[in-house]
């Protein structure tokens, strides 16, 4: 996601730890994973010497994990049983300035669960299918 209005729009896959050598050696980041559904610009591998290329339907993005996307980590269970959740994400602005020097894109989130996860029914098996004592054979 590069310009001010692009729209990244897919479904959330997982969320995955990498190295990153930004933070220091041996330090890692987290990021999250979205399955285009329509294309969209974004950048390819990092720093400014990045270059934005085309996403198309069917591709796999990488997004950093941060206060935007924080929430999504939530999903990542639902996900793994089998929930389906769309994401979309759209550059609103400029970018902004972090410390350090360093300078992200101004983007806001969204999400919606397509698909719940995959209940497992679980049955005691000592139980008799009633916990009343009227409902005993006795």
């Amino acid at each position: 996601m590069t310009e001010i209005g692009n729209v990244l729009s897919g479904e959330l896959t997982g969320m995955f730890e990498r190295p990153d050598s930004l933070r220091g050696p041996g330090a890692t980041s987290k990021f999250f994973q979205v399955k285009v559904d329509q294309p969209c610009k974004v950048r390819a591998e990092r720093g400014e010497d990045a270059k934005v290329v085309d996403a198309k339907p069917g591709d796999f993005v990488n997004v950093n994990y941060g206060p935007k996307t924080k929430p999504w980590e939530n999903f990542i269970s639902d996900i793994n049983a089998g929930a389906v959740y769309k994401v979309f994400g759209t550059i609103v602005s400029g970018k902004v300035k972090l410390s350090g020097g360093r300078n992200m894109h101004n983007f806001d989130v969204f999400h919606q669960m397509v698909s719940p996860p995959v209940e497992t029914e679980t049955v005691e098996e000592s139980f008799s299918g009633s916990d009343s004592a009227e409902d005993s054979p006795l």
